[in-house]
């Protein structure tokens, strides 16, 4: 007999996918634990997206919008209510006993799970140059598949060299009155096809770095330019360099990453590890989405839940079948 673990399930991460999980685990009547930190400001962020102070505009149900930490505090609300447990801790190291239980070793304590859900989401590596952070959410985004309704009617741009941030550009110039792809002093590296697009379009492409973005104090209003340049852009979305997936700690596990480090996932998103599930934007499984978070969330707890049920009838089957042999002798 195998020793017993605390939990059932432990969801690391306190965004959308992580708090939607930990709901959905709970009303299966499994012992749940979130473990997570609280959320912070920018200016002591770690790098997590729940810690962000942006609105979502998105969400089914908030028509004016809802912060994110607001949304987060909602959650786990929630889930506390359907009788999960929610633990700050911060998470230093993932392991398999040979029971084939997980444990969880935090700064303040040690925990055992039957199943890991990992949501820890991307770690924003901030440009440096000025304003970069101090407007996110009231100008700068990271995500226009996102957040592309916010440049309607605006001058936007994507800062990017390559075909990726190009393509971007093109997506956002349906919604916003004119686009600019900022290349920040890098070397441009676009197909002649896609350079084609951008001047049918009529993208402007600003090959010179960037010296600072500038506002009112409480949105983006102009970008400045080394050299002396300025454009009256007031959105702008960071390219996708800037974000990587915190999936270090399930690579302790052995759980399987794509050359950029997202972690890959099956449509039930479970990983190559047994009772190891990944969910939201540390999954190559996009689009970066609040409602694709959850999404990604109830369908990992319902696949556990669904798994652990066809285990328990497939006994209940085997056991009815040796009283039925009992019965026949």
């Amino acid at each position: 007999m195998g020793l017993q673990a605390q939990y059932d399930a432990i969801v690391l991460g306190t965004g959308p996918a992580g708090v939607t999980a930990g709901i959905y685990l709970a009303r299966f009547q499994l012992k749940t634990a979130i473990i997570g930190n609280p959320c912070r400001g920018v200016a002591e962020d770690s790098g997590n997206p729940e810690t962000i102070p942006v609105v979502y505009h998105n969400v089914p149900g908030f028509p004016e919008g809802i912060s994110c930490s607001a949304f987060v505090e909602r959650g786990l609300q929630q889930a506390k209510e359907e009788g999960c447990t929610v633990i700050w801790d911060d998470v230093i190291a993932l392991s398999q006993t040979s029971h084939q239980h997980f444990i969880v070793q935090g700064e303040k304590s040690l925990y055992t799970g039957q199943a890991i859900f990992y949501a820890l989401g991307l770690r924003h590596g901030w440009p440096t140059f000025s304003g970069s952070n101090h407007y996110v959410g009231h100008g700068v985004y990271l995500a226009v598949d996102a957040n592309a309704c916010e440049a309607s009617g605006a001058q936007a741009a994507i800062i990017g060299h390559d075909d990726y941030s190009a393509v971007e550009a093109i997506r956002l110039h349906s919604f916003a009155e004119r686009v600019f792809l900022l290349a920040d002093g890098q070397p441009l590296e676009l197909s002649d096809e896609v350079a084609d697009v951008l001047s049918d379009l009529g993208i402007d492409v600003i090959p010179d770095a960037i010296l600072a973005l500038q506002g009112d104090g409480q949105r983006l209003t102009h970008i400045d330019f080394v050299g002396g340049r300025r454009e009256a852009i007031s959105v702008v979305f960071l390219p996708e360099h800037w974000l990587q997936p915190q999936s270090q700690l399930a690579r302790q596990l052995g759980v399987t990453v794509d050359a950029q480090g997202y972690i890959q996932v099956n449509e039930r998103f479970e990983t190559n590890i047994g009772n190891v599930y990944a969910m939201g934007d540390v999954t190559s499984r996009g689009p970066e989405q609040v409602i694709t978070a959850c999404y990604h969330g109830m369908q990992a707890a319902w696949a556990f839940y669904e798994g652990r049920f066809h285990e328990q009838m497939y006994q209940l089957l085997r056991r009815g079948r040796r009283v039925v042999s009992r019965n026949l002798v």
